[in-house]
């Protein structure tokens, strides 16, 4: 689901040094989500990822990070842990078709 959401970002650098970034997501999901950082990552690598309005942290495995257009690094991580309500919206089911429509809801005329 594309959706915009402030948080921050924790990592360890070269000599264990820690870092905080705040960013934004650009894309969400229950197994994790994509965001922007300003200095690249590596897949496998592990971070924090703090929820800014709930302040909710979870840990989470780099997936993917490539040079973004805007200079950035566009990053994917997953959650380690299943996490279906950290973002705390509801998403749609597994099984969910949005070509399908409930037969129940009439149909708007055609004008």
């Amino acid at each position: 689901m594309t959706i915009d959401i402030p948080i921050e970002v924790i990592r360890k650098g070269p000599q264990n040094k820690v870092s905080i970034e705040e960013t934004r997501t650009f894309v969400v999901s229950a197994h994790g989500c994509a965001l922007t950082l300003k200095a690249g990552v590596t897949p496998g690598d592990t971070i924090v990822v703090i929820h800014k309005m709930s302040r909710e942290e979870i840990n989470c495995r780099v997936v993917m990070c490539r040079q973004g257009k805007e200079g950035g690094w566009d990053t994917g991580v997953e959650f380690q842990k299943a996490s279906p309500n950290f973002w705390h919206i509801a998403f749609p089911p597994d099984d969910w078709d949005p070509s399908h429509r409930d037969e129940n809801v009439p149909a708007k005329a055609n004008k």
